[in-house]
């Protein structure tokens, strides 16, 4: 017996041995995948920053094009350098004006590169016309510049530029008139001013920010050092002519250093003791933790969406409601007159811009909602018709001013619809707001609303200017405006047929869109007839600008 109890313990400690082995290589191998994990972190890390390096030298181009931009698509600038040589008005527009707007470093260069201006702060002696003359990188960017031509808008180059051992950021333009008839003189006798501001450690702070990087310098040595990472600045050609470099901070390294041996002698010892309690126990608090980290990341997210509208709808919505509300106050003069008259265009400005901006947010909540999936808490049966028929009215004011004829059209059959009345109301009003919007004055817009079997067809026509079918998709999309330029011009964002949309849509809808440039656009929205619909009587085909044109003669008898 005391074989067989020696036999068995041999076989126990055989089978925790090799337990324990078996362990010890899953350890060795998390030990080796942690360090190829970190190693790629590390990596993903060095790569990141190269990538934000960039992004902040782009800022920095960004701003001179600002700048450029401003002062070279100027007709008087035009007038006094172009067309006859005035000293002491490009002194004061390129030494004290562009000085006291923040940009200190300017430069003319006349039609055969000579240089007729240059201004620096005092005390700047890099950037004197004799160091100026010879920057490396001058002629790359000039060569860029000018090789379209001076044209409306005017083309700009940029590039990094050294001058007297010193790199600068540089943005090029061509003195540019705003009237096309200069365009000729501008081309034989091209100016071009150059905007600069020096490379700077302080530009790409972002590096230390957001990843911790120390001992960040710019040099125009371009050999790699021990322990640093370097990013090339190049000039308008793409030659590098300096180099960023910093000491990265590497977390993957940092974690491996930190934890993994500590770790590994903690592992090692509940391997001995604890090793078959030790793998149930893993496997478990795997699928634990795995839970754990699903519901926390469910949470997460759902705990952001809705701290995002409440900090919308408090911090943005509340202080505008009063501004807004300050501005009536204001313009009634309720509490006095407000003096001089400019002061009443104030506030109109004020509580025009207010009400734009509550607009907008309130745009952005909407959209929040929609993709949010939040059907609203008014779902019933109800006539479309008579949602339209509201929808009209609440626009009867713009629809007057440019004397349209909106009319709405319904079949015999009752157009009833279940869901959220509000819902469908907000789209169709944003949707005939766009139609009353892009119309010419005193066209037609219609409303027809087909209901079938089951579902109910919404159809909004109107006879405006029209999209280009390619461009119909953008509209779909929130920040998908068809043409980029018109928020730079004021007409905003294109927020009304996204959000008319993702409503239809909550409501099991189909959004269908077509539009022919010059002819109009067509909107068609199909909901699900409710099951209980009823028939109703015919309805006459109504013209909203009549009922309103009636309803004004009566309020002037």
């Amino acid at each position: 017996m005391a074989m067989a109890r020696s036999g068995t313990r041999f076989r126990f400690q055989l089978i925790h041995i090799c337990f324990a082995a078996a362990f010890a290589v899953v350890m060795i191998a998390i030990v080796i995948i942690t360090g190829l994990s970190a190693h790629r972190q590390d990596a993903q890390s060095l790569a990141t920053q190269r990538i934000v390096a960039g992004y902040d030298a782009e800022d920095a181009y960004l701003y001179l094009r600002g700048q450029v931009r401003l002062m070279v698509y100027w007709q008087d600038s035009f007038v006094n350098i172009v067309k006859k040589w005035d000293q002491k008005w490009v002194t004061y527009q390129f030494d004290t004006y562009e000085e006291s707007m923040g940009n200190r470093y300017t430069a003319l260069i006349g039609p055969n590169r000579e240089i007729r201006f240059l201004h620096a702060p005092h005390g700047e002696t890099t950037l004197n016309p004799e160091y100026f003359r010879h920057a490396s990188g001058l002629n790359a960017l000039l060569d860029k510049v000018s090789k379209s031509g001076v044209r409306q808008p005017p083309e700009m180059a940029n590039g990094v530029i050294v001058s007297g051992g010193k790199p600068y950021f540089a943005v090029a333009a061509p003195v540019t008139p705003e009237e096309k008839a200069d365009l000729p003189a501008a081309n034989r006798t091209p100016f071009y001013a150059i905007f600069l501001n020096p490379v700077e450690v302080e530009k790409f702070a972002d590096l230390s920010t957001g990843f911790s990087a120390t001992s960040a310098f710019v040099t125009l040595d371009g050999n790699q050092s021990d322990g640093y990472q370097q990013f090339a600045l190049t000039d308008a050609s793409g030659k590098p002519v300096a180099w960023l470099k910093w000491k990265p901070h590497l977390p993957g390294s940092d974690f491996m250093r930190q934890v993994t041996i500590p770790l590994g002698i903690v592992l090692f010892v509940f391997v001995l003791t604890q090793l078959i309690v030790a793998g149930r126990w893993l496997a478990l608090q795997r699928n634990a933790m795995q839970a754990q980290a699903e519901a926390r990341a469910a949470h997460e997210q759902s705990r952001l969406k809705s701290v995002f509208l409440g900090t919308i709808s408090h911090e943005l919505r509340t202080p505008l409601n009063a501004i807004i509300g300050y501005a009536d106050t204001l313009s009634c003069q309720i509490f006095g007159p407000l003096g001089s008259p400019r002061n009443g265009e104030y506030v109109r400005d004020i509580r025009s811009a207010g009400r734009a901006l509550l607009k907008t947010v309130n745009d952005l909540i909407e959209i929040a909602r929609i993709e949010a999936g939040d059907k609203g808490a008014d779902e019933k049966p109800f006539d479309v018709a008579d949602v339209a028929r509201k929808a009209i009215h609440s626009l009867h004011e713009r629809i007057q001013e440019k004397s349209l004829r909106v009319s709405l059209v319904r079949t015999d059959r009752a157009a009833i619809c279940r869901g959220s009345p509000t819902s469908l109301a907000q789209a169709i009003e944003r949707i005939l707001s766009n139609a009353v919007r892009h119309s010419p004055n005193g066209g037609p817009i219609t409303i027809d609303i087909t209901a079938r079997k089951s579902n109910i067809v919404i159809e909004i026509q109107d006879r405006g200017e029209g999209i280009p079918p390619e461009r119909l998709e953008d509209l779909k999309r929130p920040f998908g405006h068809p043409d980029n330029h018109l928020i730079a011009v004021g007409k905003g964002l294109a927020f009304g047929i996204p959000i008319a949309k993702g409503l239809i849509e909550l409501m099991g809808g189909t959004f269908e869109i077509e539009s022919t440039p010059g002819a109009g656009t067509t909107v068609r929205m199909i909901l699900p007839a409710a099951d209980d619909a009823a028939l109703s009587p015919p309805t006459q085909n109504v013209s909203v600008q009549e009922s309103i044109r009636e309803r004004a003669a009566g309020n002037s008898r």
